[in-house]
């Protein structure tokens, strides 16, 4: 058996947010949250002055459209300040997170909680171009960003053992 591959960082805030954000452009609602939603505000907003100001002045239907497409605009703005208020009272911010991967298990430890899986229990496992996402189920992941790993070749180490190992195993580099 080889030398297990150990992953290790400090859960910042600014690492919550990197990683919310990594994942939520690869899950379909996160996409349309940061992408089609301000879109749609932009186009909205467009319309709504040349419907409104231009073409059958109305400062009424243009304030409420102007209303609906700022809020669509400022979604992901909205969404960011409220996951960092709550990241931020978080009882495991800027604490260590160890991880410990075997041919048998991942094992997650921080000074709070220590967590055992089989490999069975992973569902899905994302290969990016910083990290890789560990799904244990369809929203909930583990992080581990590949500035990490213990060594360098561990990298390549995990992702041969995760291609064995998981079912659903996808990358986006």
């Amino acid at each position: 058996m080889e030398a297990p591959i150990t992953v290790s960082y400090r859960w910042t805030v600014a690492e919550m947010l990197r990683a919310q954000r990594v994942a939520a452009r690869n899950w379909w609602l996160g996409r349309a949250l940061y992408f089609f939603f301000p879109l749609f505000g932009f186009i909205m907003l467009g319309s709504a002055a040349y419907t409104h100001l231009i073409r059958y002045p109305n400062a009424f239907n243009f304030i409420s459209s102007a209303a609906v497409s700022l809020f669509l605009i400022s979604l992901p703005f909205l969404t960011r300040r409220r996951l960092r208020k709550s990241l931020e009272r978080r009882p495991d911010r800027d604490m260590m997170v160890n991880f410990e991967i075997t041919d048998e298990h991942v094992s997650n430890k921080t000074p709070l909680s220590s967590t055992e899986m089989k490999w069975d229990s992973i569902i899905k496992v994302l290969r990016l171009r910083d990290a890789f996402l560990l799904y244990h189920s369809e929203r909930q992941f583990f992080w581990l960003p590949l500035d990490a790993f213990a060594q360098p070749e561990d990298v390549e180490r995990f992702a041969t053992l995760a291609r064995s190992k998981v079912q659903t195993y996808r990358e986006k580099l």
